[in-house]
């Protein structure tokens, strides 16, 4: 046997020597492949998740066969796919975006195949195998021991010196000038994307290298904004990345580099280059530092210059500029001499003038889609919600993640509480949290008004949110739930319209929460383990218990509309508190705003068992992996009974 961690050998009391790793707390998240799981043949055994991004999952896993540490990228697209838990095989999701799956499977097989043309460069991560399997495909690559620039600059303080720096950008620059010779653009340099790893050059340095070639196009590709394929980072990502027909080049990589480095010198990501258009802020190095050359800040600044024409136009030059052996103009500098020369200050002009109108596009677009536009300053808030598991915990921490990664100016101090004990919890505080779950135990005058964000909003992105959001202007509701008759197929007719509010021998009834009954009548009727023991065919109930009905009833159930109108109970009602200032009030809504996303819903109700999500998209995927669910969006006669 051998550890699902570290894959030592190990004993027969499944915990290992090495790394003291007990195999059955060895656990990847539910759409993950799980530890134990072999691929092609049994040859590889995968373990722990190591990455996750919107096109793949990363595993550490073993090579059987040449018996090493591998590492294997699983083609796995959130927005196109999903796995049932403790299945192998991934199911696709219907597109909706323009998008086959088939097409985006083969581009992630053409990074394996570029991966091979590339491996020979000692700064590139090298491919070791690729295959299909379980209705996807696979990329086996080395497995690199060390961190990523990104995790590295946080354990530094958030910034590097200089003579680390100019280790790491010399390495990324042979790898650059290799991928560039081979014809290839890597378009998705970021500190993410580059590893320092535990193995030393023969100067003592640590080895450098790129990882993750998904962006990779050929040379002078043009970006094409009308497809989901569009790749940019924020801060890194030049401006012919943003409009549609750009053409890139080693300028595109070029001002990638320049931004990482700016990155690592300065421990700020620069302004995106959609902010820098019109007025450009961005402050030089050696304002920020003055330990750094002044040769080093006109080599990265003009490295990052709007204008790709202003730019090194490949990485050789920008080598020579970086180990100072050319002498450069800063971007200002070097504009002030194109005015003086009138036909190339017109040519300048219209290329701004084109890059505007398309990327102006781009930002009116940007800034209408929920509260991105929204600004706010340095702050702290807090966070309180209620959790069921430690599963559980794990989502609400990943949420807590995304939510800073965006809102970089915004620290969280966050709690999670056992959900029984959080109303009694949260009504003992002196001091409400920035954000709380409030179930109707707070009362209102201690809560803020969310009507910036309701604003913001597009209800139509939400179930059921239409005709209610005048009702959630101080609780907005993350999930939902519904009334729907279970029907045991053995004895019952799914078919037969029975159900009404009458007291019927036959049907069970959820007594806790079902809130169609009168009270009068809820000591009469029969009960859910009446149903689950077979004693009768139907109990009504809801959606979230669909797991109890589906254990005991497995193969010989299912499920219909309770009535002719579908009964919705909203639920993990949210609030801000009043007290809070109105820059963390803002923080607050953004951090709602958040929790309202597609990952956000997905962990928070579909992996961790919770309500209906009412993001459209997320329940979409509820409604696609348990397909007998269909009827619910498409009910028509609506009640709310909350």
């Amino acid at each position: 046997m051998r550890c699902l961690n570290c894959f030592r050998e190990i004993n027969e009391d499944k915990i290992c020597s090495f790394c003291h790793s007990h195999q059955e707390n060895v656990k990847n998240k539910l759409n993950c492949l799980q530890p134990g799981v072999t691929l092609n043949e049994g040859r590889y055994l995968i373990g722990k998740a190591i990455n996750a991004g919107g096109f793949g999952i990363v595993y550490k896993a073993f090579d059987r066969t040449l018996e090493i540490v591998v590492a294997i990228k699983e083609f796995f697209p959130s927005q196109l796919a999903s796995r049932v838990v403790r299945r192998k095989e991934i199911v696709l999701i219907e597109n909706t975006r323009g998008i086959s799956f088939a097409e985006s499977k083969e581009s992630f097989l053409n990074e394996a195949r570029i991966m091979e043309k590339l491996k020979e460069n000692p700064n590139i991560v090298s491919s070791r195998d690729w295959f299909e399997e379980n209705n996807t495909a696979y990329i086996v690559m080395e497995y690199i021991e060390g961190i990523n620039v990104r995790d590295f600059l946080i354990q530094n303080e958030n910034k590097l010196d200089v003579e680390s720096t100019q280790s790491i950008v010399k390495q990324i620059i042979n790898a650059l000038k290799y991928i560039h010779e081979k014809g290839y653009i890597f378009r998705d340099l970021t500190p993410d994307n580059i590893m320092i790893t535990t193995d030393y050059d023969n100067e003592g340095h640590n080895i450098i290298k790129l990882i993750d070639f998904g962006a990779v196009v050929n040379m002078n590709a043009t970006v094409d904004t009308a497809h989901d394929d569009v790749i940019l980072k924020p801060g890194y990502a030049p401006i012919e990345q943003y409009v549609s027909g750009g053409v890139l080049g080693a300028y595109t990589d070029v001002y990638a580099l320049g931004a990482t480095a700016y990155r690592m010198l300065s421990g700020l990501v620069p302004y995106e280059v959609t902010d820098r258009n019109e007025n450009d802020l961005l402050e030089k190095l050696v304002k920020l530092n003055e330990s750094i050359p002044e040769y080093i800040d006109r080599t990265i600044m003009k490295a990052m210059a709007v204008d790709k024409k202003v730019r090194f136009q490949t990485v050789e030059e920008f080598e020579k500029a970086f180990i100072q052996e050319q002498q450069v103009l800063y971007p200002e500098e070097e504009l002030r001499k194109l005015r003086n020369k009138k036909r190339i200050f017109f040519t300048f002009f219209m290329v701004i003038c084109v890059a505007l109108a398309g990327v102006g596009i781009y930002i009116k677009d940007k800034k209408n889609t929920g509260l991105n536009h929204i600004e706010v300053t340095a702050d702290k808030i807090s966070v309180i919600l209620p959790y069921t598991n430690e599963s559980d915990k794990k989502y609400l921490d990943e949420i807590v993640t995304d939510y800073i990664k965006k809102q970089k100016v915004i620290k969280v101090d966050t709690k999670w509480v056992q959900k029984a004990e959080y109303q009694n919890y949260i009504q003992s505080l002196d001091k409400l949290p920035t954000v709380f779950i409030n179930e109707g135990y707070i009362s209102q005058e201690k809560m803020a008004s969310l009507n910036i964000l309701l604003e913001s909003l597009n209800s139509n992105d939400y179930y059921f949110y239409d005709d209610y959001m005048e009702h959630f202007e101080y609780q907005l509701p993350l999930g939902f739930d519904m009334a729907v008759c279970y029907v045991n197929l053995n004895k019952g007719d799914v078919e037969t319209p029975l159900l009404k509010k009458e007291v019927n021998s036959t049907v069970g009834f959820n007594q806790d929460y079902f809130f169609t009954l009168d009270k009068d009548q809820k000591n009469l009727i029969s009960t859910k383990q009446k149903f689950l023991s077979e004693q009768i065919p139907y109990y009504v109930g809801n959606v979230t218990e669909w797991k109890d009905i589906y254990q005991a009833l497995n193969g010989y159930w299912d499920v219909k509309s309770f009535n002719n109108t579908a009964y919705i109970h909203f639920g993990d009602y949210i609030s801000v508190s009043k007290n809070e200032t109105y820059n963390q009030r803002i923080a607050g809504m953004l951090f709602i705003y958040e929790l309202l996303s597609d990952l956000a819903q997905n962990n928070r109700y579909i992996q961790a068992d919770g309500l209906l999500p009412v993001n459209k998209e997320t329940c979409q995927l509820f409604i696609k992996l348990n397909p007998s669910f269909n009827f619910i969006i498409q009910e028509k006669n609506i009640q709310i009974c909350n």
